[in-house]
């Protein structure tokens, strides 16, 4: 491999940590119906790699009709443009959530590598979170998510701390807020560095979550949410890193049968690097029993006008609601 290559893939495993929490996740409201997922994104602003059983929102859980256990497969296809090169990636990743009348926790846990074996690439990431009601209309919540990217002899650690709260207006509207801070270590062979941002989220909420869906009747969740995340500060003192990500959110299940489209954008604090795209998910998801669903998800990065990289995922996930 030469050392240009090196300096693309390093360059971009720097900005995995950015989004730890997951682009296309839309749990910052309401909660998904989809029982656990992962969210991959491979570009500039954005990287991530992450699943979805504790949310962006950690106060979300509370909403959650039921828990759940799951696990499930990932391989991403990654055409950059400039220089020409094709990569491919791996991973696997499960999560547990409980939710209770008044109290809910959720653990994830992700890993992702390249499936070359001359490529010393990887991440995982690991996840918890709490939340509960004080009241029947809102509930407050905490997460810490951790992870670490390795692309040879560098390596990124990043902390997550975020607290939310979510409001129940009327019988199916929610309005959320997450606000915390990130913090990066970097270590390479030319120089160490550390950093921290603050991290802020809000939406809007859809959820009928309450009876239907799986075993009769109809589920409905729609959402609309923002996630605003500053620029680190490297050591050279360049800004890199910050994003605004906008994403909507439609899905269903009728009788068991789940359905999901979401889309996303996120805009580059510094710079005018853009990365959009959508997921799609199906399968098998009642309120109690075995679960199984399939996603394609796909991004394409751009540098103004120009076309960096087009990336597609496939997951298969499986789990069991309870």
């Amino acid at each position: 491999m030469n050392r240009y290559r090196w300096l693309v893939i390093g360059g971009a495993l720097a900005l995995l940590p950015a989004l730890q929490a997951g682009v296309a996740q839309a749990q910052i409201a309401a909660p998904e119906l989809i029982p656990g997922t992962a969210d991959i994104v491979i570009g500039n602003p954005g990287f991530a790699a992450d699943p979805s059983f504790a949310p962006l929102n950690p106060s979300v859980m509370s909403w959650n009709k039921g828990s759940v256990f799951g696990l499930g497969q990932t391989k991403v296809e990654r055409d950059q443009k400039s220089p020409a090169q094709k990569e491919s990636y791996s991973g696997s990743y499960g999560g547990f959530r409980w939710t209770g009348d008044k109290l809910a926790i959720g653990l994830e846990t992700l890993n992702l590598s390249s499936d070359k074996n001359n490529v010393d690439l990887s991440f995982k990431t690991t996840g918890s979170a709490v939340s509960g009601k004080p009241a029947d209309w809102v509930s407050l919540g905490a997460g810490i998510d951790n992870s670490e990217a390795k692309s040879g002899r560098t390596t990124d650690t990043t902390n997550r701390l975020v607290f939310g709260g979510t409001a129940k207006i009327g019988d199916v509207f929610f309005a959320g807020l997450g606000m915390g801070r990130d913090k990066l270590d970097h270590k390479s062979s030319v120089g160490n560095f550390s950093d921290d941002r603050s991290v802020t989220e809000y939406g809007l909420g859809l959820y009928t979550g309450a009876g239907g869906g799986g075993g009769g009747g109809t589920k409905w969740h729609l959402e609309y949410n923002v996630e605003e995340l500053d620029d680190y500060t490297g050591g050279n003192g360049a800004k890199f890193g910050g994003f605004t990500r906008t994403a909507g959110v439609i899905e269903l299940n009728w009788n068991s049968i789940l359905l999901s489209y979401k889309s996303y954008s996120n805009s580059a604090k510094t710079g005018d690097g853009k990365l959009d795209g959508y997921a799609i998910e199906a399968g098998w998801a009642p309120n109690k029993g075995f679960v199984v669903t399939g996603r394609l998800q796909t991004n394409s990065e751009k540098a103004g006008s120009t076309v960096i990289s087009d990336s597609n995922s496939m997951s298969v996930n499986v789990g069991y609601q309870f």
